[in-house]
């Protein structure tokens, strides 16, 4: 209970987060944070660098409007910079239209 006094009031939405998380659950390690900003704190996020600074690639599919599952799959073929969030092309081979009819 004390340690929650001393974390003072949670907003609606937001949870527990430590700073540092090798340390100690202790109110100059914790904060109030949103799911969002808990989920840009993981060990596995990809960075990416942008104009804007370093970005994780969650943050920079909702800044950017691109999908970010497109971002992942650039980043894995080596895309950077203004590649990375160049316009959207379809990859997929498009069928050609004897499959669509045979049969």
């Amino acid at each position: 209970m004390n340690f929650l006094k001393d974390m003072g009031d949670k907003s609606s939405g937001m949870t527990l987060e430590r700073i540092n998380n090798a340390g100690n659950y202790e109110p100059g390690n914790c904060r109030w944070a949103t799911l969002p900003e808990q989920g840009n704190n993981k060990r596995n996020n990809i960075i990416t660098v942008t104009e804007y600074g370093h970005l994780t690639l969650s943050e920079l599919a909702r800044m950017s409007g691109i999908p970010y599952q497109t971002l992942y799959c650039r980043v894995r073929r080596g895309w950077k910079n203004q590649r990375l969030l160049g316009p959207i092309r379809c990859c997929r081979r498009r069928m050609s239209t004897t499959s669509l009819t045979a049969g």
